[in-house]
């Protein structure tokens, strides 16, 4: 019985991933929301931001038909992979490459730190849930 509900739980963390993804990656391409996780690090970015959007709509979509349709295992765990990759990349881009705007001067601003961990715990989590989702395809 057991196994028969973690099975139904990873169902409905990919169905939330899905969703997820896809309202993530809507407000990636779309110029009109701006509220994409590159968006807010600089204008320049917004290449970046468009790619990053049509790759999260596709990765969403990929996680929800595989509930749908009779995907083989290893299209799905392939798909689950590549979502897998593009967030650690994602996460490596906006946390670490531009992200750290806590330090200036040599002088740590505790408040920024804060929000900074907030986000990296957060995207951290969801990190962790694709790779349950990955891990747990049935």
């Amino acid at each position: 019985m057991g196994v028969a509900r973690a099975g139904y739980s990873v169902k409905v963390l990919r169905v939330i991933l899905g969703i997820f993804f896809i309202f993530l990656g809507i407000a990636g391409v779309s110029p009109d929301i701006g509220e994409g996780s590159f968006f807010q690090l600089s204008r320049n970015h917004n290449d970046l931001e468009v790619i990053f959007g049509i790759v999260e709509i596709i990765c969403g979509a990929l996680l929800l038909l595989g509930l749908f349709l009779f995907l083989g295992a290893n299209v799905v765990k392939f798909a689950g992979v590549v979502v897998l990759i593009f967030w650690m990349i994602r996460i490596i881009l906006t946390r670490f490459v531009w992200g750290i705007n806590f330090i200036s001067n040599g002088n740590i601003n505790v408040i920024n730190m804060l929000e900074w961990f907030l986000y990296l715990s957060c995207e951290l989590l969801i990190f962790t849930a694709i790779w349950i989702v990955i891990q747990r395809y049935d």
